[in-house]
């Protein structure tokens, strides 16, 4: 878990490099999104008589692959599902929500991989706790509170496209409350 995660930050740091020399040349930048997910799964060649890959299946496979693309709609680079996070301690890591993927009944905690607790700048690690608490108080349905700490966070990063989305779902919820039983539980229909 922790070698998947360090590869997908060396990855980022790549492509931050890559965008810019494409971008230089005149091409559109490029954007990657990276799923990480810790479980069961089948690996090795895999096929017919006809045509044989290499490849890995299983559950845990499914869950990594809708966290890719999950990436787009949180406007992150890595996304990691909730085993791989409990199996990295000393990182920081900001919940990013709770969802339901598209074939998947039971709900997963997703999490945005921070980086190492010792290499974080101060007004970094403030931004992922004040985040991490607005969850918490979204999920109780304070949205008042919720609202305060995300136009806290946008003051400080205006362009993040994961607080503009939160503080549209607290004004929606705002406006129209959810229905009794309310499990803050987001779903995707679509990979």
């Amino acid at each position: 878990a922790l070698h998947a995660i360090q590869a997908g930050h060396a990855m980022h740091k790549r492509m931050v490099g890559l965008q810019q020399e494409m971008v230089a040349k005149g091409f559109p930048a490029i954007k990657i999104g990276i799923g990480i997910n810790t479980g069961l799964m089948r690996v090795g060649n895999m096929g017919s008589s006809y045509r044989v890959a290499y490849t890995a299946m299983g559950d845990a496979v499914h869950l990594a692959s809708r966290l890719e693309s999950l990436t787009r709609q949180y406007d992150t680079w890595i996304i990691s599902g909730q085993e791989t996070q409990r199996r990295v301690p000393g990182y920081v890591w900001r919940e990013l929500d709770l969802v339901r993927v598209k074939g998947k009944q039971e709900p997963v905690t997703i999490f945005e991989p921070c980086g190492e607790e010792q290499g974080l700048a101060e007004e970094y690690l403030g931004d992922i706790i004040l985040f991490n608490k607005m969850v918490v108080a979204y999920r109780d349905q304070q949205w008042e509170a919720a609202e305060a700490m995300l136009i806290d966070l946008l003051r400080s990063k205006p362009d993040r496209k994961l607080y503009s989305l939160y503080l549209e779902r607290v004004r929606q919820y705002r406006a129209v409350p959810p229905p009794a039983g309310w499990d803050g539980v987001c779903t995707f229909e679509h990979k």
